[in-house]
């Protein structure tokens, strides 16, 4: 009886014990600074455009929102992907030399923009280069010189005819086709800004291969959405509290339409960022084939957002990219 009056009592007073552990490392936790509020972060993941589709979204409505955005990304691969034989530019290019192809509003104002572009850039850039891009593929087979030339004289943006009256377009030979696909990402990414928009979501980041777009604050809320600029060696270099901006990465596949060809460039990556993922993408193009000297040029534009490294391991990094991480110790 005197034994079983001992086990009781330890065990009593292992009981209490523990509790008075508990109540101690409670009050200690209780009693540190507490950390920024992590929200829960949806994600989601699509294989569009032929690449990896990722989103990373917080706040109200998170879920609806990215199923919104998938849908609509899908729609827009489904309206303008040259490889699709009943899309827009499909049936563009059915019409050559035929008709004139009547188009929506919103799918006219794209195509006028695009062709407002390759006007700036003197040809650099070309809607008319569909027949190369799709020689070239995944760029894995040089295509024969012959095939190359013969690409080459179906490329001229100049023959393209809009019609503002009828929201039509007009390719005036057979053989000459028209593409968008080097702009469609960031375009995406644009029109998906709108329904991150309209969820009245705390933040976003979505991922649509080498495009990146940024709303909101991250899921601490302590900063705006940070962009990552990837250096040459494809990992994360620099940040950016980018809200609202569309980065377009290059590491090469682009092709100089003078010689159909691939561009040939001192750069080894590049990234550019701005409001309007479109002209982003573009710039990133003219960027990449101008190289580093035309890159310098643009580094001190507010408006711009630049990463380059070139193929000897020189940084050309804009000025308020330089200045965010210096002030996080980003740069050495």
């Amino acid at each position: 009886m005197k034994q079983l009056r001992i086990i009781l009592l330890a065990v009593v007073l292992a009981v209490v014990g523990g509790l008075l552990f508990y109540n101690i490392q409670k009050k200690e936790v209780i009693s540190q600074p507490s950390a920024p509020e992590q929200q829960i972060v949806y994600t989601g993941e699509d294989q569009i455009f032929d690449t990896l589709v990722t989103q990373k979204v917080w706040g109200n409505g998170a879920e609806e929102a990215i199923r919104d955005v998938s849908a609509l990304l899908q729609q827009i691969e489904r309206e303008w992907s040259y490889n699709r034989s009943d899309s827009v530019v499909s049936r563009i290019n059915a019409d050559a030399g035929i008709r004139e192809t009547i188009l929506e509003p919103e799918e006219y104002t794209l195509i006028e923009q695009a062709l407002k572009l390759s006007s700036e850039s003197n040809g650099a850039f070309a809607i008319t280069s569909a027949s190369l891009y799709h020689l070239w593929g995944d760029f894995s087979t040089e295509p024969a010189a012959n095939e190359i030339s013969s690409a080459l004289s179906q490329l001229d943006d100049t023959q393209v005819v809009l019609n503002p009256e009828t929201s039509g377009i007009f390719l005036p030979r057979p053989g000459i086709s028209i593409s968008v696909d080097l702009l469609l990402p960031a375009y995406a990414a644009g029109q998906a800004l709108e329904i991150y928009k309209e969820a009245d979501l705390d933040g976003a980041l979505l991922t649509i291969g080498d495009v990146q777009l940024a709303f909101g604050t991250e899921s601490d809320g302590t900063t705006s959405m940070l962009l990552d600029f990837p250096g040459a060696d494809g990992e994360p270099s620099l940040t950016f509290a980018g809200e609202g901006k569309t980065a377009v990465t290059i590491t090469g596949n682009i092709l100089d339409n003078q010689t159909g060809y691939p561009a040939e460039t001192d750069l080894a990556v590049l990234t550019v960022a701005e409001e309007n993922g479109v002209e982003a993408a573009y710039r990133a193009l003219l960027l990449w084939t101008g190289g580093s000297s035309t890159v310098q040029e643009f580094l001190d534009d507010p408006n711009i957002v630049i990463y380059a490294e070139t193929t000897s391991g020189t940084l050309l990094i804009s000025e308020q990219l330089s200045a965010q991480n210096t002030e996080s110790g980003g740069t050495d």
